[in-house]
């Protein structure tokens, strides 16, 4: 994504991402004050998450983020601030990024998913 314009779906999808990233910060953090056996639960659940979106944001920015094991409850608070690390790195790229307009999708002109699909007008205030 460096150096290349990026659609206004992928700042979407990037928002999501980070939107995502901040929950799962938030359900590590939840994690660190649960019993042992809650907290293993959550764990074993977020590493995976961790390895694929350290990877993801490594490729997207060049930057690595090492991986330094905690115990117990600091693992999970470890968790927690890499994923808010991992958050502000996409949206720091989301706002410098350069946007050009996607090309519209054809829509089917004869089709009943053309009604419901569409999206309302937007609303203009008369004052």
């Amino acid at each position: 994504m460096q150096g290349k314009e990026t659609t206004e779906e992928n700042i979407k999808t990037l928002r999501r991402i980070v939107a995502l990233l901040l929950a799962l910060a938030g359900l590590a953090e939840r994690a660190a004050g649960r019993s042992a056996a809650v907290r293993l639960a959550v764990l074993w659940l977020l590493w995976p998450a961790e390895a694929i979106a350290s990877e993801h944001v490594a490729k997207l920015t060049g930057a690595t983020c090492p991986t330094i094991w905690q115990e117990g409850p600091d693992e999970a608070t470890r968790l927690a601030a890499v994923f808010r690390a991992l958050a502000t790195a996409l949206a720091a790229l989301v706002a410098a990024a350069p946007v050009r307009a996607a090309a519209p999708w054809p829509r089917p002109q004869n089709s009943a998913c053309v009604a419901p699909c569409a999206a309302p007008a937007p609303r203009r205030d008369s004052s």
